[in-house]
């Protein structure tokens, strides 16, 4: 039962398109290692509780990007908009790939299930 209407479900919910990244959170994958640096230096002195650790990172990816010149922001924004286009190319290929099951379909296997096991 538990395959059948897993099965279902993602006929019904297929996979998500995939999300474009922020500008800061491309800044955070590229700029890792300075932000560790300020973490380290002004997570001690913040005073906030350990569950903010992760958005107190992210604020200093913003500050920091911020202050990035005009050309590496604009550079930074092309980069995330060509990895954006690249990853929906490979997910409308992948759809081509594995169509969604028509309702028809699921009614027909939905049928099939029912009558072997009743």
């Amino acid at each position: 039962i538990l395959g059948l209407l897993a099965y279902l479900k993602e006929a019904q919910d297929p996979i998500p398109a995939p999300r474009k990244l922020s500008e800061w959170q491309m800044y955070m994958l590229k700029k890792g290692d300075v932000i560790g640096t300020v973490y380290e230096a002004e997570w001690p002195l913040s005073g906030r509780p350990s569950k903010d650790h992760l958005a107190f990172r992210a604020e200093i990816a913003k500050r920091l990007l911020a202050a990035e010149s005009d050309a590496y922001r604009h550079d930074l924004r092309q980069e995330v908009e060509d990895i954006h286009a690249r990853d929906l190319q490979a997910y409308a290929a992948e759809r081509q790939l594995c169509p969604r099951t028509s309702e028809e379909t699921q009614q027909k296997y939905v049928a099939l299930f029912l009558s072997k096991v009743l």
